[in-house]
């Protein structure tokens, strides 16, 4: 039994605890569903979408009227006002009286000066032909002195066409003489020869001389070298030879000075040559020109026989040493010598530089004076050529002047101007006679309400109209400005439906004129006549325009649509499984609009089919994937 019993607690209490879970449940999900938006939606429908243009706009006149006065009169007093009525014989405005007489006055003036001119003229024209006259006899004398003129200057140009042909001739008859090219070119290459052979020995003297004075250097040194070598170790060896023979050669051979100009350095071959003449001869001339080495070689044999086998190597070679020096300066004076001699007889065999100098200028001078006689043989020539065309033009021109005198002159239209002028003024002079005797008052002509009045009070009458009238006998318009987007929707001959002013009263009439304004670029004027005998000048109104479109296959309601960006888009409501089951969600999906007003939207196909539930309303603001619920439908 307790068993039983417990299994009994046990099951009421499971179904309590289930019972309450139930209801937590419904409560959780009361609450939840509770916090969602409720959203009111809608199926795309295929309709028309319906446009109502309401413009307000002004009546204007059909017809304008214009009040001309004499124009340059100055206003006294205006007697009208804008918006009056008026008939034929109603008094608009009057001129100054004074100021009308001063204008008389002028005119009258002005035409007696016209009428003075035109007798001036004519008495012009009878003097312009007699002289026309007088040139037609004078161009016909200079015809005659022309032609006697032009042939006299065609035969001096031939006179000097002769005596230039004669004086070129005379000079052709005189050519100077003149040396032949070959006969020019060898003179110069022997001067030249001669020339560069005297230069070469030149260099070669100036070579030599120096050699010489090397060589006397070198031959001072030895000898020194000898007698400070005996000085220091006796006369035992050969002091004679040493003191007398030493000494003797530099006295004997000293050269004469060169006399020849110096010249340029470095002619080696000149050098060369000499010197080897003079080495052939060295044996000779050291032996027989010079004594003192001889002595000095015989003392030292002597000396030597003398001592016998005592010889002294150091003293036999600077004796040898003294012997070269010797005998190169003696081969130096030698070739200076004949270096010199060559310079004397290319001095006395001078060759004398050619100059053609002299024969070559008066060469240039007679072909100077050949070209300067040809050119006036070309120009006489020319001139006499020049003369004969010379003589056609002038020909031609006296020709021309004698026809251009028998022409009748520019034709004088003073007087016709002066009389055209004479009749405009008297038009004038009649309108302000006119106005003059009706006391200077100017009188409407028709029936109409003044709309512009462009004169003042002390100021002077502009051209064209004075005062502007609407005509009553011709319909009204009604003038109003539409926006780009309203226009979309009125059209030429559209009819439309007019409020005129306060009353209500409404007329229907069709568009005449519809253009882009030109006072507010962007906007548009149209222009619709009204009914005869419907409206005054002046009085406001409205426009109202209605259309329908075309029947579009997907239409929403327009509070649906929202903007973002420039863009348009919608929310749909699709199903989705959330924590408690199958729940509704939004999502965003953007749109093209094709035509919309205040209530409804027309887009493209695709994005969305007739089937589709959109999102028209809700209690709060939705955003992509925001969870909903139905709300009152």
């Amino acid at each position: 039994m307790d068993f039983i019993r417990k299994k009994k607690k046990i099951l009421i209490a499971g179904c309590i605890f289930f019972g309450i879970m139930f209801l937590c449940t419904l409560l959780s999900k009361g609450i939840y569903g509770a916090s969602l938006p409720q959203v009111e939606t809608a199926v795309p429908e295929k309709r028309a979408i319906g446009h109502t243009v309401e413009a307000a706009g002004n009546i204007t006149a059909g017809r304008e009227l214009a009040v001309d006065a004499v124009s340059g009169l100055k206003v006294n007093q205006i007697y009208v006002d804008l918006g009056d009525s008026v008939s034929e014989n109603t008094l608009l405005f009057d001129v100054d009286q004074e100021d009308l007489k001063e204008k008389i006055a002028e005119q009258e003036l002005a035409i007696k000066k016209l009428e003075m001119s035109n007798e001036q003229a004519r008495q012009q024209k009878e003097l312009d032909a007699q002289k026309d006259l007088l040139n037609q006899n004078r161009s016909l004398e200079d015809y005659a002195l022309a032609d006697t003129e032009e042939n006299r200057k065609i035969e001096q140009a031939g006179d000097s066409v002769a005596k230039a042909e004669e004086k070129l001739n005379d000079h052709l008859n005189n050519q100077p003489k003149q040396t032949s090219d070959e006969d020019r070119n060898n003179k110069k290459q022997e001067y030249t020869d001669w020339e560069s052979r005297m230069k070469d020995l030149q260099k070669q003297q100036i070579s030599a001389s120096s050699e010489l004075e090397s060589a006397k250097s070198a031959e001072e040194a030895a000898q020194k070298a000898l007698d400070d070598y005996i000085a220091a170790h006796g006369s035992s060896g050969n002091t004679g030879s040493g003191t007398d023979g030493g000494q003797a050669a530099p006295e004997e051979s000293q050269p004469q000075e060169s006399s020849a100009a110096p010249a340029a350095e470095g002619d080696v071959s000149g050098n060369d040559t000499g010197g080897s003449t003079d080495n052939e001869n060295s044996d000779d001339t050291s032996s027989g020109g010079n004594q003192g080495s001889g002595q000095s070689q015989d003392s030292g044999d002597n000396n030597s026989g003398n001592n016998g086998n005592n010889s002294d190597p150091e003293r036999e070679k600077l004796e040898e040493a003294l012997k070269a020096a010797v005998s190169r300066r003696e081969n130096a004076q030698k070739r200076l010598k004949e270096i010199e001699d060559e310079l004397a007889k290319g001095d006395v065999d001078a060759k004398t530089k050619p100059d053609y100098t002299g024969e070559d200028s008066a060469w240039d001078n007679w072909k100077s004076t050949k070209k300067s006689l040809e050119d006036s043989v070309d120009s006489a020539k020319q001139d006499q050529e020049n003369s004969v065309w010379d003589k056609l033009d002038a020909m031609l021109e006296a020709k021309r002047k004698v026809e251009d005198s028998n022409l009748n002159g520019d034709p004088d239209l003073t007087i016709e101007m002066n009389q055209m002028e004479i009749t405009y003024r008297q038009e004038i002079l009649k309108k302000y006679t006119q106005l003059e005797n009706n006391g200077g008052q100017v009188f409407g002509e028709d029936n109409g309400i003044v709309t512009k009045i462009k004169i003042s009070p002390g100021e002077i009458i502009p051209q064209g109209a004075s005062i502007v009238l609407a005509d009553l006998d011709e319909s009204l318009k009604f003038r109003v400005i539409l926006t780009k987007e309203e226009k979309k929707y009125v059209d030429i001959e559209d009819t439309v439906t007019l409020k005129l002013g306060n009353s209500g009263k409404t007329v229907q009439a069709q568009v005449a004129f519809i253009a882009e304004s030109e006072s507010m670029p962007g906007s548009y004027e149209a222009v619709v006549y009204l009914p005869e005998g419907v409206g005054t000048v002046g009085q406001s109104g409205t426009l109202v325009a209605s259309s329908q479109s075309e029947s579009y296959p997907i239409t929403i309601p327009a509070k649906a649509l929202h903007g973002e960006n420039e863009r348009y888009y919608i929310y749909v409501l699709r199903k989705q499984q959330g924590i408690l089951g199958e729940e509704l969600a939004v999502s965003r999906v953007y749109v093209n609009v094709r035509d919309k007003n205040n209530k409804y939207a027309s887009i493209e196909e695709g994005a969305i089919d007739a089937e589709t539930e959109i999102v028209v309303d809700s209690t709060k603001e939705l955003s992509e994937g925001k969870v909903v619920r139905y709300g009152k439908q």
